[in-house]
């Protein structure tokens, strides 16, 4: 059974999902266009073994929007900010695309809060897909959509087809239609230096142990990855195959497999 809570931090607020569990506390930390609610199906097999909690990143979902300069600072106190308020002892981050990229920062910049990483899908040097790009595909959203069907019909793909829910996810109905619960240049900032090459620096200061796990069907380059798992202290590789940028949707069953049995030696 999950709880919805909220913390203040600096006047501003910080939604969060506790989907509960005992054992050892697990954060996840979602990508861009996502909100907590998109880890539900990872946190119902953690539960069993894991206390499992998943942030709003400022931007989306319930949590406030960024402030306007220094983003992944931002997104880095806030992740103390939770671990500290909610008296979590030691978390493994599991962190998909920004959040892949808060949790190593978090990690090397906090070694006292983070006992283990799971790098999702994401690249220092490689973009999923350029901004520009990007862009263009949210303006595309035909704003609002009046049914979930209509939201269900727009994002299926036939190469994704389980992808469907995680796009549902981050919308919410209002009175005029269904618009999603995150403003389009909160998005494109938080694209904003992703490729910086300093990145690489506190990838390496992040000296717990690591998993980089790609979609091996997604767009990102295979030898990126490894170097990064190669340049992490404690890091190793693991790729799931039919899966691309959204490995938990994409191919579940494969998700899991890679990451449960890296959870269960590092807990």
């Amino acid at each position: 059974m999950s709880d919805r809570g909220y913390l203040e931090i600096s006047g501003q607020r910080l939604g969060y999902i506790d989907f509960g569990g005992e054992g050892p506390p697990v954060l996840l930390l979602h990508d861009i266009l996502a909100r907590a609610s998109t880890w539900a199906r990872t946190a119902q097999w953690m539960t069993p073994r894991f206390h499992v909690i998943a942030p709003d990143l400022r931007g989306h979902g319930w949590s406030a929007a960024p402030a306007d300069s220094g983003l992944l600072d931002q997104l880095v106190s806030d992740a103390v900010a939770l671990i500290e308020s909610l008296r979590l002892d030691r978390v493994t981050v599991v962190g998909h695309g920004l959040g892949a990229l808060v949790g190593w920062t978090l990690a090397a910049r906090r070694p006292d809060l983070v006992r283990a990483l799971v790098l999702e899908d994401h690249a220092i040097d490689s973009y999923s897909a350029p901004p520009a790009l990007i862009r263009s595909w949210l303006e595309s959203w035909p704003l609002p959509f009046a049914t979930i069907a209509e939201i269900d019909d727009f994002f299926t793909t036939e190469k994704w087809p389980r992808r469907t829910p995680f796009f549902r996810e981050a919308f919410v109905e209002t009175e005029t239609g269904h618009r999603p619960l995150f403003e389009f240049e909160h998005v494109l900032r938080a694209m904003e230096g992703w490729n910086d090459p300093e990145h690489w620096k506190s990838l390496s200061g992040a000296r717990c142990p690591a998993l980089v796990v790609r979609g091996a069907g997604g767009t990102l380059p295979e030898a990126e990855l490894r170097a990064m798992a190669e340049r992490l202290p404690d890091g190793r590789y693991t790729e799931v195959e039919g899966a691309g940028h959204v490995i938990h949707y994409d191919q579940p069953d494969g998700w899991r497999a890679a990451v449960e049995p890296f959870l269960v030696e590092h807990s």
